[in-house]
């Protein structure tokens, strides 16, 4: 595993690699396998400042490869649903133009797709607390779905070089995390930590997810991103 992780990084500047190695350290000693907002966002941060167009590109590479690895649990558990879709093909139509015109029917879009996959989540909690049917981890995808597009067209989740998330995801509001945390959430099948009714999710595909994410879509966004 060592000698992958170092074949994998080898193109990857000293900043990134010393954090996805606090990364690896993080989701082994978390019960969950998680890794926490503080290090995602010191992450983040690294890829590139904000609004720069090289940095913008690796966080979209990334929100990218999320979309891909957790949109299939959706379909999946609703394969006949058609919520999704039409936030897929809007993510995939802004993601391909290289400039969007920002204006308040964006802004109001984005309000009204957030409201809508909310309510979604809502209402599976609410019909079935124990998720046996509804499963409400499998919600989240929607979120991370409206977060990804609000990040193509806004670089949002990145607003200074100052850290503004709590270090740990269990002191942040559910519904005001970011993308990321909610794709690794649907992945798990349920949350990093005890949240009322529910169980945490699945430590080994936390230990999964995040050890992608870290060894294989990093690496990816950080090269890709410098190709035109």
């Amino acid at each position: 595993m060592e000698k992958e992780k170092m074949s994998t990084n080898f193109f990857l500047n000293t900043q990134l690699t010393a954090l996805i190695e606090k990364g690896f350290s993080c989701i082994e000693s978390h019960p969950c396998h998680h890794l926490e907002s503080g290090i995602r966002e010191a992450i983040y941060l690294a890829l590139g400042a904000h609004h720069d167009p090289i940095a913008h590109k690796r966080r979209r590479l990334l929100a990218q490869q999320a979309i891909n690895k957790v949109a299939p649990l959706w379909y999946t558990t609703w394969p006949q649903d058609t919520l999704l879709m039409p936030l897929l093909d809007r993510f995939i139509r802004y993601k391909e133009r290289r400039v969007v015109e920002k204006n308040e029917f964006l802004y109001t879009q984005l309000d009204e797709d957030w409201e809508r996959m909310s309510a979604f989540a809502d209402n599976t909690w609410i019909q079935d607390p124990l998720h046996r049917k509804h499963r409400f981890a499998e919600s989240m995808v929607g979120l991370t779905v409206v977060l990804a597009t609000e990040l193509v067209l806004f670089d949002s989740f990145v607003t200074s070089e100052e850290s503004f998330l709590p270090q740990k995801d269990e002191e942040i509001d559910l519904m005001e995390n970011e993308l990321h945390f909610y794709a690794a959430f649907a992945y798990a099948g349920g949350p990093p930590f005890p949240m009322h009714y529910f169980g945490t999710g699945s430590p080994e595909k936390y230990k999964d997810y995040w050890t992608w994410w870290l060894q294989e879509a990093l690496p990816y966004a950080w090269k890709e991103g410098m190709n035109k």
